[in-house]
């Protein structure tokens, strides 16, 4: 009940929303309104000049209204002209300007999903549907809309002329009309169709598109180049087959308007010639309402021409509504507590969770952890050891059982409150493109550049910036490639620290670097640790030796917990965890210790052959 709730609450919102955007343009809108009528009534002064002049000047042999209606036909046409210009300006700008808020308000949307929502979808996909769709909605708004709207305008003015000079041939021309406009109608569902398909192969080559690039040093380091680029043609092969399914559409739908619209010709000529024969209708009048048919015909006609773009606009929105739909953690959320306040114990009572209904991670966790403690969470890949921090950050909520926090559950808590108090540093630290500075900032937009300066010097960062060419003031690139493991772990260590986060999750934060980063950025975590509830996964044993309490998960359940030295005696799990890992460690060590006598051997035997 709470998500269909939810769901109706985002509808209303972007309904809310939408007129919103439309109401901050209506100066914009209001003058489009009335260029577009100028337009409209000018187009219409030519059917009229051209009836007089053939019943008039040719027909009664007034030779001296020949000038007159000339200039007034060429005013006409200036008037006409001028309005369609100025129109296309106004149109083209009010439409860029609601399109950004409507791309505004999608990224918005999007950034306050669940982290749920993020792991069944990708990334390109999402950026297919915030940049192409939005895009689509500005194309048909500026080039198709408003354009259309004032054919409709002046295909009933031209109505209302064409049933005064004949109204049983109106009556004919409008059958033929509205079969050719149900036609179009039926056609648009089958288009807005084919264009879907098309919107969802090219966000999903997207995605495939902007994953390759991310990991562009995996697939070289795969020598994977030539299989990403036969994939890549795969994907554009079969974008372009529904591509060109929906061109293939359109293209019918185009000769069946044309050929709509030759039939209504031949009508209007049998028709009109047997009604100048009968004296109903002068010529003046025939060639009045043959141009008054072209108007009335222009909308099915640019319908039938934009019929494409309208396509991918249906199909755009369709996809941004989807989405829209979708309720964001503060829907969900709306009727939880506030949390002003964490001082940070942390309990898990029965937790049990499962990513599919029935495959268990975790069961039955009851853990405690109290103010400014730190847990170790020790186990074997796939343990559980992420679920659970996955739970402590408010990511999922458990299948079973409850996560309180200074006593109250979780479950009831506004997430997004909840996570102000919560810092995280992970195995692969993420920072965006930009500089240090901002790297940093991240966790708090409005720290000052001293308070930047400090914890940057806190976090043993200081020593590496300043040998930067441009200090904190130096890009680090898109994920900080220009960093090393060490130096962009440190930066996610001063970034957390400016946070100030009263539980702190280290998901494996020092497991990817060498000996001497790791040293480094041991001494910020040591120092990140002081005074805060502490979660640490660690394969390195030997960085968890001096936490309070380790926790051993083996299957998704605790097996073991206690001190290093206590578990150390039981020779149980922790220990054969603890020794292996030992064994590894010295082996790497003595590795390290040998390097330097390998590399002199090598050298030297390098030298005696270079001699």
């Amino acid at each position: 009940m709470r998500a269909v709730i939810a769901v109706s609450v985002a509808r209303r919102e972007a309904w809310r929303e939408a007129r919103a955007a439309v109401w901050k343009e209506r100066r914009l809108l209001g003058m489009g309104m009335a260029l577009m009528l100028a337009n409209r009534v000018a187009a219409l002064a030519l059917p009229v000049a051209a009836k007089l002049v053939i019943d008039d000047v040719i027909g009664a042999h007034r030779r001296a209204r020949l000038v007159p209606l000339a200039a007034g036909a060429v005013a006409a046409i200036v008037i006409e002209g001028l309005a369609a210009s100025r129109l296309a300006q106004v149109t083209g700008v009010g439409a860029q300007r609601i399109v950004t808020v409507l791309r505004e308000e999608l990224h918005a949307h999007v950034m306050r999903l669940p982290v749920s929502f993020f792991d069944a979808e990708r990334s390109g996909a999402l950026l297919s549907r915030v940049m192409s769709d939005t895009e689509q909605v500005r194309i048909v708004i500026a080039s198709g809309i408003v354009p259309l709207a004032g054919g409709v305008v002046t295909a009933a003015a031209a109505l209302g002329v064409m049933a005064w000079v004949s109204w049983p041939l109106t009556v004919a021309i409008i059958l033929a009309s509205s079969a050719l406009g149900i036609g179009l109608a039926r056609s648009y569902g089958g288009l807005s169709a084919a264009f879907r398909d098309v919107s969802r192969r090219h966000a999903g080559m997207s995605a495939r598109l902007a994953e390759s690039l991310a990991g562009i040093r995996v697939v070289k380091g795969c020598g994977a180049e030539r299989w990403e680029t036969a994939e890549f043609a795969r994907r554009s092969r079969a974008l372009f087959d529904a591509a060109a399914a929906g061109v293939r559409r359109v293209a019918r739908l185009t000769a069946g308007t044309t050929m709509a619209t030759g039939f209504a010709g031949v009508l209007l000529l049998v028709a009109g010639a047997q009604a100048i024969a009968a004296g109903a209708m002068t010529l003046g009048d025939l060639a009045m309402f043959a141009y008054l048919v072209g108007l009335l015909a222009a909308p099915l006609v640019q319908a039938a021409a934009m019929s494409g773009e309208l396509g991918k606009a249906a199909a755009g929105m369709a996809r941004i509504r989807e989405l829209r739909v979708v309720p964001t953690e503060d829907d969900e959320d709306r009727e939880l507590a506030s949390v002003p306040r964490v001082v940070g114990a942390v309990e898990l009572e029965d937790v049990s969770y499962a990513y599919a209904a029935g495959r268990f991670v975790l069961r039955g966790i009851d853990l405690y952890a109290v103010p400014a403690s730190t847990v170790a969470l020790v186990g074997a890949s796939g343990a559980g050891k992420s679920t659970l921090c996955r739970l402590l950050l408010a990511f999922d909520r458990p299948t079973r059982g409850r996560v309180l926090i200074d006593g109250r559950d979780l479950a009831g808590l506004k997430r997004t409150e909840y996570r102000a108090h919560v810092g995280v540093v992970l195995q692969d630290a993420v920072l965006f493109d930009g500089t240090i500075a901002e790297a940093i900032r991240y966790a708090r937009g409005d720290a000052t550049t001293a308070d930047v300066r400090a914890v940057a010097a806190l976090a043993q960062c200081d020593e590496f910036i300043e040998r930067l060419p441009n200090g904190y003031d130096t890009v680090i690139g898109e994920r900080g490639v220009r960093l090393s493991g060490g130096q962009r772990q440190r930066v996610a260590i001063a970034r957390a620290l400016l946070a100030s986060p009263r539980i702190l999750v280290l998901d494996e934060a020092t497991s990817s670097l060498d000996a001497e980063s790791e040293a480094a950025v041991q001494e910020g975590l040591e120092l990140l640790r002081r005074g805060r509830t502490t979660f640490v996964i660690a394969h390195r044993l030997s960085t968890i030796r001096s936490a309070d309490q380790i926790v051993v998960l083996e299957g998704g359940r605790i097996v073991e917990r206690g001190s290093h030295e206590a578990l150390m005696a039981r020779r149980g799990v922790y220990r054969r965890l603890y020794e292996r890992q030992w064994r590894g460690e010295r082996s790497r060590s003595r590795g390290r210790s040998e390097a330097p006598v390998l590399r002199a051997a090598f050298g030297a035997a390098g030298g005696e052959n270079g001699r």
